[in-house]
């Protein structure tokens, strides 16, 4: 009886050891984007997540944005995963036996630049919303955000019409002195 105790106190060390290596590998969220965007522009920010040494089944968040001078247009997961249609941008794998690791872009983002400013968008997913990253070791939830500087369009700067009647005078000018000159 000894024995079987020891041998499980073994076993549940382990699996605590292997449960708290797997959250210290949390995936690792970037981005890809264009910081600075003119107002009316759309533009894109490509989603990235790092699993070096896990396995992803599924993903989710929802985007928040803090000021409302960029509005969310669409997204695009990648292939081998299928959009569930639960939060704002998420997939699972169409085919569980394939396996998604290493870095990979798990979406494509599109935004279209609506007023002047500096916004903050949020991706927000963790699971009570059905949100984060379903991974083989652990469940991470997703909480990271990026600022978008939209300016104004630089305006072309009209040529003053008097600029065409200087050139117009010049030209004057320069005709009567010819003028003049063919005379003498």
């Amino acid at each position: 009886m000894k024995k079987f105790y020891k041998k499980l106190s073994i076993a549940v060390a382990s699996l605590g050891l292997l449960l708290q290596l797997s959250s210290a590998s949390a995936a690792v969220i970037t981005f890809d984007y264009t910081n600075t965007v003119t107002v009316g522009d759309n533009f894109t920010v490509n989603v990235f997540a790092d699993l070096t040494g896990d396995e992803l089944f599924s993903f989710g968040f929802d985007l928040t944005s803090l000021t409302n001078n960029v509005s969310f247009l669409s997204s695009t997961v990648h292939p081998a995963f299928v959009p569930d249609n639960i939060n704002d941008v998420d997939g699972s794998l169409f085919d569980i036996f394939d396996v998604v690791t290493g870095n990979l872009q798990l979406a494509s983002l599109t935004f279209s630049a609506d007023a002047v400013g500096t916004d903050t968008i949020s991706l927000l997913g963790n699971d009570t919303n059905f949100g984060g990253l379903f991974s083989l070791l652990a469940v991470d939830d997703i909480n990271i955000s990026f600022d978008v500087n939209v300016i104004d369009a630089v305006k072309d700067v009209p040529v003053p019409p008097t600029f065409g009647l200087l050139a117009l005078g010049l030209l004057a000018v320069v005709r009567l002195r010819k003028k003049g000159e063919s005379q003498n």
